[in-house]
């Protein structure tokens, strides 16, 4: 099989090879065999080449003719006596038209085959056209046939139902509820041993001072309301993408590509089909392996490790001392752990979600479990206006704080 180089070393010796008589089928042999081998160079090389040569030949035939004037004539002259003894000028004027609508023919028939060649391959693949009809195609290895993207939706399992989401997220509500109730205690604390630093994020989703959280959590009054809240955040904000694979519950695999704002005003309707798209495709190809709550031997562990890690600090001062610690922490694993596979369902969906924790407008209330909102539908649709899935969970008459 002959390379790129060895085609540019033959374009050049065409030329030397014809001056030495080289049989013309010989080379047609050669570019027939090889056609196929490298089509994309062999296009170009026969463009030049039948150019090229048409031009040699034509150049060649008006420097004879002006070099050499009366052996053309005379040549030009025997050729009609010779033909007009055999033949009448009707016939040989009929053979001449013949000759040019043939050659006419072969040659528009060698363009074109170049040509829709050319067309052919530009359009086999056409990247602007994948986000407005998902034409793209995929290759079935065992059956060898081609499906499109439209097709490949028959292979996805149906979004999960409404009522399969609420009852997985108030599982984890109800767990974090019993673990607060079960092994905390309301006697009071110095505010000292309290780590601040880890209340940042919750003050952040608040909207309140990192000292506010503090004095909720230090009152005897909102205490048990506030650390719920606390595990809530906790664990809900891992429930999604993070480009920090150990902070998320999701799977390392698709953990820092699952941060996409859908929300976000700029998002077009095609990043938002995309990205739903990519989810219900991931969610199907790892269901197997992350479907159900993670063991000790799943990569997720790391990730529930350091949430408590993080929340060590802040739980510690508000421990029951007459609880074993070894127990309180293998129920809020436990919890982490339910979370975690509610994480992953929630992702394997085409639709979007969010944790809504704004406030009631209530002084004397406390959001202790945000409302989960849809905010992108099955259909990969941006909802305008998001849809309520699960209520959020407020404790009243707290008094003011």
């Amino acid at each position: 099989m002959v390379n790129y180089w060895e085609l540019r070393r033959l374009w050049h010796l065409v030329p030397k090879l014809f001056k030495r008589r080289l049989p013309l089928l010989d080379f047609n042999l050669f570019l027939i065999v090889n056609l196929y081998k490298f089509p994309d160079i062999f296009d170009k090389l026969l463009f030049k080449l039948l150019f090229k040569l048409l031009f040699k030949l034509l150049f060649q035939l008006l420097v004879n003719t002006l070099k050499f004037p009366g052996i053309f004539n005379k040549l030009h002259s025997q050729l009609l006596d010779s033909l007009s003894k055999k033949i009448s000028t009707g016939e040989v004027a009929g053979v001449g038209i013949a000759c040019a609508i043939a050659g006419a023919i072969l040659a528009g028939l060698i363009l074109f085959f170049l040509l829709s060649r050319r067309f052919r391959r530009q359009a086999s693949y056409r990247p602007q056209d994948v986000p407005q009809n998902n034409e793209a195609y995929l290759h079935q290895e065992k059956s060898g046939i081609t499906t499109t993207v439209t097709n490949v939706d028959r292979l996805l399992p149906q979004p999960a139902e409404d009522d399969a989401l609420a009852s997985g997220l108030s599982k984890i509500r109800d767990g974090i509820k019993n673990h607060v109730q079960n092994y905390y205690h309301n006697a009071p604390v110095d505010p000292k041993i309290v780590d601040q630093t880890r209340l940042v994020d919750l003050a952040r989703v608040m909207v309140m001072p990192t000292s506010a959280i503090l004095d909720l959590l230090l009152n005897p009054a909102t205490r048990i309301p506030m650390i719920r809240l606390f595990l809530a955040h906790l664990i809900l904000s891992r429930c999604v993408g993070n480009t920090d694979k150990t902070y998320s519950f999701l799977p390392g695999e698709v953990a820092a590509l699952a941060v996409a704002d859908t929300g976000n005003k700029n998002t077009t309707a095609a990043q938002v089909a995309l990205f739903s798209k990519w989810k219900s495709v991931s969610g199907t190809l790892l269901h197997q392996q992350y479907s159900k709550q993670p063991d000790e031997n799943d990569p997720r562990e790391a990730s529930i490790a350091k949430a408590l890690a993080v929340a060590e600090p802040v739980l510690r001062p508000f421990v029951n001392p007459s609880i074993d610690t070894n127990v309180r922490r293998r129920n809020l694993e436990g919890i982490m752990r339910r979370a975690a596979q509610f994480a992953f369902l929630m992702f394997s969906q085409p639709s979007s979600f969010a944790f809504d924790y704004s406030g009631t407008g209530q002084p004397d209330s406390l959001v202790v479990f945000p409302a989960l909102l849809v905010t992108v539908s099955d259909e990969a649709e941006k909802l305008s206006q998001p849809r309520l899935l699960s209520e959020k969970e407020v404790v009243s008459g707290l008094g003011r704080y």
